[in-house]
């Protein structure tokens, strides 16, 4: 029944009702699994259960259960609901590593209704997903619209990556540098423009004189153009999608 609902077979609002749930009203769809690894059936059902339990305890109108390898649920709130981010994460955190996955849980954006369900299950797996990827860290729990600028990266990383011939310059003329000459400046460009092109901040972690790193920077500026806005722009996207602190 469940996967029905995600899929958005309950034309009559049938099998929902069965749950409590009103065909026009604010939902939640909530995934929840670890991608990084094969699905492990008895630890995804009793994540299922946890959950299923903690919704009980405050008697919210839910469907809760186990679909493609991950627990599922739909619940009758609001996405933003500082609740739901609660009940979930207390159960991420009860499981912790259980069968030596780091879970993490995805919410799709609020759904008005039984028919929007489909999209908002689709949300919340690339909220999992997301959070699984190398532009979110240190979450256990995430919404779908909080991940725009991490779902952005990773979308332009996968593109990147399948057109390899786009990874070029500016990047790569420092890459050459670097192999050829024995210097710094990828690194060193990672950590400025990491901090908000902050010279002092950048040259404290590099462990620099802020003097010498202005001098590299300089220097850098030798082979690309950094007052160029758009070489900036390319540059610091570039240094993001293939993070190197090397």
């Amino acid at each position: 029944m469940l996967s029905q609902l995600l899929r958005g077979i309950d034309p009559a609002g049938q099998i929902a009702a069965s749950f409590g749930l009103q065909r026009t009203e604010p939902l939640t769809v909530v995934s929840i699994g670890s991608i990084d690894q094969p699905a492990d059936a008895f630890a995804t059902q009793h994540i299922a259960d946890l959950l299923r339990a903690a919704l009980t305890s405050y008697r919210l109108r839910y469907v809760v259960g186990v679909a493609n390898g991950r627990a599922y649920a739909i619940v009758a709130i609001g996405s933003e609901s500082p609740l739901m981010t609660k009940l979930v994460a207390n159960t991420l955190s009860n499981v912790g590593e259980l069968g030596g996955r780091a879970w993490r849980a995805g919410f799709g954006r609020t759904a008005g209704s039984l028919i929007q369900i489909p999209v908002a299950a689709k949300q919340a797996d690339e909220a999992l997903r997301a959070l699984h990827g190398p532009y979110v860290t240190d979450r256990m729990v995430v919404r779908h619209d909080q991940l725009a600028a991490a779902m952005f990266l990773q979308s332009a990383y996968a593109w990147v990556s399948a057109n390899p011939g786009l990874l070029g310059e500016p990047l790569s003329l420092l890459v050459r540098h670097d192999e050829s000459q024995g210097t710094e400046y990828r690194r060193s460009l990672h950590v400025w423009v990491a901090n908000h092109y902050d010279v002092p901040k950048a040259a404290d972690l590099l462990f620099l004189h802020p003097n010498t790193l202005r001098h590299r920077l300089r220097r850098i500026g030798e082979l690309i153009d950094l007052d160029d806005p758009d070489t900036r722009i390319v540059l610091a996207l570039q240094l993001r999608l293939f993070n190197s602190d090397k």
